[in-house]
């Protein structure tokens, strides 16, 4: 029996290691799948802001063409004024001069901030490219870095299950199918008992089964996490 349990621990080196393995698998396309995230969002940031330059352009090309035309009135305006033949007719075009340079200098203004908006914004957008491909540049690297990675790794779990499955065959059937009954609940199915402890619980061994486990004639499980459990005589020195 001490032959079976030296095969589980064999076996179970492997099946930690393909845990792992495995764990990497899951734990490599997320990372990757953040840093695709945060890109995203980078881009979707400048998406926004690129619709709202244009947003911002268009309403400015219809406020300089409103000064414009407010322009040519006020120069008609200053027509009547000139070509005015009595008082009423004076205070009359002074009136729509005067109101026409009022809302032109609303307008102006409202152009002069759109502008610093405009130019605040377009510097924002720059920025924010120039980081996006730095990013996206990044993001590539490591996208090829995780498929190489992955790849590597694939292959040396294929290598560990080959070689658990080879081991398999020295187990007894029902030491084996007991082995992974534990391990699809417990990662670590089988542990080693120290000084009458379980290394699994940490829990003392009954000193029955205690006793029954040093003299390794069966395969025997702790009463306390059901893991299998062995053990090791002392290394006495020469």
């Amino acid at each position: 029996m001490q032959k079976a349990i030296e095969d589980l621990s064999e076996l179970q080196a492997i099946d930690l290691e393909v845990f792992r393995i495995d764990t990497q698998l899951r734990e490599l396309p997320d990372k990757l799948a953040d840093l695709k995230t945060h890109l995203d969002r980078i881009y979707g940031i400048i998406d926004r802001e690129k619709k709202q330059l244009a947003e911002d352009d268009r309403y400015l090309a219809e406020l300089q063409q409103e000064v414009q035309m407010q322009t040519e009135l006020l120069a008609k305006s200053k027509a009547k004024l000139a070509g005015a033949r009595n008082e009423r007719e004076v205070n009359a075009a002074q009136r729509e001069i005067d109101m026409i340079k009022g809302a032109v200098q609303i307008r102006e203004k409202e152009i002069l901030q759109l502008m610093e908006t405009v130019e605040t914004l377009k510097k924002s957008i720059a920025a924010k490219e120039e980081q996006f491909r730095e990013l996206e540049e990044g993001f590539k690297a490591r996208e090829a870095e995780t498929k190489a990675q992955i790849e590597k790794i694939e292959a040396e779990r294929a290598a560990h299950v080959a070689q658990r499955a080879a081991i398999e065959q020295r187990i007894p059937r029902e030491t084996l199918a007991l082995y992974d009954r534990i391990r699809r609940r417990k990662p670590q199915a089988m542990v080693e008992v120290i000084q009458g402890n379980c290394q699994g619980c940490h829990l003392q061994i009954p000193p029955q089964i205690f006793n029954e486990v040093q003299r390794g004639e069966r395969v025997l499980q702790c009463p306390n996490c059901t893991r299998i459990i062995y053990w090791r005589p002392a290394k006495t020195s020469d």
